[in-house]
Order: C-alpha cells, then sequence, then structure tokens
C-alpha cells in the first residue's frame, strides 16, 4: 500500500521556470518532502527500538497531550472520537520527532 507520506519520501525534484509561485511550490514540497522523511524514519524506529526504550517517549507524549486538553479533567470529558483524533497527532509528531536523529546522523557537515 503507497501512502502520501512514501510519496513525499520518494520525491527527488521538480523542473519549472523560474516564476515565484513555482518557486513557492517548490520551497513547500521540499519542506513536505523534509517532514514526510522525518515521519519515515520515525515509523522505521518505533518498530525497532524496544517497548522499554520507547515507554519514556510514549508517556511523555501522553502527558503532553493531556496538557494541551486542559488537563485530565477535561481530558476525561473529551469524547473517544476526540481522544483519538488528538493520538494519532501526537503519534504523528512523535513519529517525526524520533526520525530527526537518525537523519541528521547521516548528513555531512
Amino acid at each position: 500500500m503507497l501512502r502520501v507520506v512514501d510519496i513525499f519520501v520518494k520525491l527527488a525534484g521538480m523542473h519549472s521556470d523560474h516564476c515565484a509561485k513555482e518557486k513557492k511550490d517548490v520551497y513547500l514540497l521540499e519542506k513536505e518532502k523534509l517532514l514526510a522523511t522525518y515521519q519515515s524514519l520515525g515509523e522505521d524506529q518505533i518498530l525497532k527500538r524496544p517497548n522499554k526504550e520507547l515507554l519514556s517517549y510514549f508517556l511523555e507524549a501522553e502527558n503532553q497531550m493531556i496538557d494541551q486538553a486542559g488537563g485530565r479533567n477535561m481530558w476525561d470529558k473529551l469524547s473517544e472520537n476526540e481522544k483519538t483524533e488528538r493520538r494519532v497527532t501526537f503519534m504523528k509528531q512523535l513519529a517525526k520527532d524520533l526520525g530527526k536523529d537518525p537523519l541528521q546522523s547521516l548528513s555531512v557537515p
């Protein structure tokens, strides 16, 4: 199954003339490619690392999620759908955060 994030990771470049709109499009595509690369590498990290090593990341993400909801009382008042949407958002962000280190270690100074 091909995901949008996989398409951005495989994006190699773009040809265009030098008009401002196309330059802006290229900039936005480069930004999305970088975020997609972080997410893909982070997902790999989640699958490869032992659960004990990931537990602290998940607990921190959950605490941030509850804080952003306004605290435990407000979190408990959210519907299950709202909680699920927030968990998905935080998991995507966690994957991106975990994907930054492997990419930066590959970069040449």
